[in-house]
């Protein structure tokens, strides 16, 4: 519509197969115009897009229409296709929900986008299966992205993004994200009861950025991660990440937390769980259940919170709960900060924890107090070949106090140059409490997250 009056819905229901090829299904509110924008409904057995945009908009006084598509056997998106609303710079709307069901959804070098450029929220985006069954593979591969975001200047905030499904794989560049650098929160991403999240390559991500603000002091509305999977696997500098770089106002920039619940938890070759902050906002805690055991290998890989140099916000707090804990060759849990905010808090319960080949388990702080390190071990904790526990303050010559290292296992076994270290520059060093045989009873373990 270019003038009063609501848009028209386009509805493509009945055939066997939809196939678009360089073309454009679209419902809009022109820039003069004031009304709602009409639906998009498509119902089908298969649907193959190419090079194809189904799209609904408002650049005027209006929101956007909904889009649903139903595709019973299929749905395949490939070479720049894209699935969108969007609220565009100056306008006054919403951008409504997009819901995909269908039991394959297949992504490659195209996206799903809900966003918003003016004043009104971006869309939720859910994708899911036929008939309350969950969809069998989600998959994304060459920079494909599923997104909800917030753009520079705009007004409203991010929806929410809701995957179903029993296989997500993201590769080779793909993600899924949910955004602000506008005046308005990062939505959630959830996926939950999953056999298998895997992620090469790629990232799962929210953010508020520079410009953004997240306009609540409700934590579950900050751009929370939450994951549950029998099987979470994060290789080649994959990251799930939530960060926030915004200093607009302080208390309100803090960045979502991490919530992961699976069997078992493998980060390889650089691949990240993290919380970050680059302004005043706190780094987000990150909770992880692995009910199997937690991996961790290869330099840069690991669990991090932290805060950059230049920001005024805490590291968040890392707890882990898994039966068995196996780092090596270079890979970390820390909660360091670089910036002027304190440093978060280590907690980890587990069976058995090994640390092989410079592993480390580290809290450190340049300018402020360290954080602090619990370890809960309910058999044997083993360092070897240069790797090692550490809570060190004021590294960059300034005051704060180190942090404490409380250790409890059966057997603490150190070899070939393996240290626990509490240590302070200017303030003064935390203490080191080991306490060792009987075996620690009575471990409280982590409860799921109560959505």
């Amino acid at each position: 519509t270019s003038g009063q009056g609501n848009s028209g819905s386009v509805d493509l229901t009945g055939t066997q197969t939809i196939t678009g090829t360089g073309g454009t299904i679209s419902t809009a509110v022109l820039a003069e115009g004031q009304g709602q924008g009409g639906s998009i409904t498509i119902a089908t057995d298969t649907l193959n897009l190419t090079d194809t945009d189904i799209t609904s908009s408002t650049a005027g006084e209006g929101d956007t229409g909904t889009i649903a598509i139903t595709a019973r056997q299929g749905t395949t998106l490939d070479q720049d296709s894209e699935i969108s609303t969007a609220v565009e710079t100056g306008a006054t709307g919403n951008a409504q929900q997009i819901d995909v069901f269908t039991p394959q959804l297949s992504l490659n070098q195209s996206q799903i986008t809900a966003s918003t450029s003016g004043t009104g929220n971006a869309g939720t985006i859910n994708l899911t299966g036929i008939d309350g069954v969950s969809t069998q593979q989600i998959g994304l591969s060459n920079n494909s992205v599923i997104t909800t975001a917030v753009n520079t200047g705009a007004i409203g905030n991010a929806g929410q993004i809701t995957l179903e499904t029993r296989q997500l794989t993201l590769t080779t560049g793909s993600q899924i994200a949910s955004s602000s650098d506008g005046q308005g929160r990062a939505g959630r991403i959830t996926a939950q009861n999953v056999d298998r999240i895997t992620l090469d390559n790629s990232r799962i991500s929210t953010e508020i950025a520079a410009n953004g603000t997240a306009e609540t002091l409700n934590e579950s509305d900050r751009g929370n991660i939450t994951l549950s999977a029998q099987t979470l696997s994060l290789d080649n500098g994959s990251t799930i990440t939530a960060r926030t770089a915004g200093f607009r106002e302080p208390g309100l920039n803090n960045a979502g937390q991490i919530d992961l619940t699976t069997a078992t938890t493998t980060l390889t070759n650089g691949s990240t769980i993290q919380t970050n902050t680059a302004g005043s906002g706190t780094a987000g805690d990150i909770n992880l259940i692995a009910t199997e055991g937690l991996f961790l290998s290869g330099s840069n890989s690991g669990i991090f919170s932290s805060t950059e140099e230049g920001s005024t916000g805490n590291a968040g707090n890392i707890t882990i709960d898994p039966p068995i804990v196996d780092m090596r060759d270079g890979a970390g849990i820390a909660v360091n900060s670089l910036g002027s905010g304190l440093g978060g808090n280590i907690t980890l319960f587990a069976g058995d924890l090994n640390l092989t080949n410079n592993a480390f388990i580290s809290a450190l702080t340049r300018s402020s107090g360290g954080g602090n390190i619990d370890l809960l071990i309910g058999n044997n904790l083993i360092l070897q070949n240069n790797s090692f526990i550490s809570t060190e303050a004021g590294t960059a010559q300034a005051g704060g106090d180190g942090g404490n290292i409380t250790l409890s296992s059966f057997f603490t076994i150190g070899r070939n140059n393996s240290d626990i270290i509490a240590n302070a520059f200017e303030g003064n060093g935390g203490s080191i409490n080991v306490t060792t045989s009987p075996p620690v009873p009575d471990l409280v373990p982590l409860e799921p997250p109560i959505l």
